[in-house]
């Protein structure tokens, strides 16, 4: 499937020589229009409307082309988010050490304040992975 901007700059070209000539014949900026051509933007519903009539465009098609790179953009974003969210859920090497120094020193506490610990430990533990296994 063309991109949006792939498609509208065909059509512009078909129906005029500049792209700058196509953006006055709609009323709207030239910046605009280049930021339509290439993805950074799309067009409002009533600019579309409007483009779609300039350049004999169906209405429905040039929508679900808008609507469907929306969707790979915000899928994209989101597994990047993801991928943030997990990498600052790691466990680092210093976490590691801390952790099996508490676990030592754990053995000369009493066994009523190890267990009380103990229990607390796996309820973050367990609160964590629950966590993480959402992402």
């Amino acid at each position: 499937m063309p991109s949006f901007g792939d498609e509208l700059r065909k059509r512009i070209e078909k129906k005029y020589k500049y792209s700058k000539d196509f953006a006055e014949a709609i009323d709207v900026r030239h910046a605009s229009v280049s930021q339509w051509l290439g993805g950074v933007t799309y067009p409002s519903a009533d600019n579309l409307i409007k483009v779609c009539e300039v350049l004999n465009w169906d209405f429905e098609k040039a929508s679900e082309l808008i609507f469907a790179e929306k969707k790979i953009k915000l899928e994209e974003r989101r597994q990047k988010q993801l991928k943030q969210m997990k990498n600052s859920m790691r466990i680092s090497r210093t976490d590691v050490d801390g952790l099996e120094t508490f676990l030592d020193k754990l053995e000369y506490l009493p066994p009523r304040m190890q267990k009380e610990l103990l229990l607390s430990f796996n309820k973050m533990v367990e609160t964590i992975l629950t966590a993480s296994s959402t992402f």
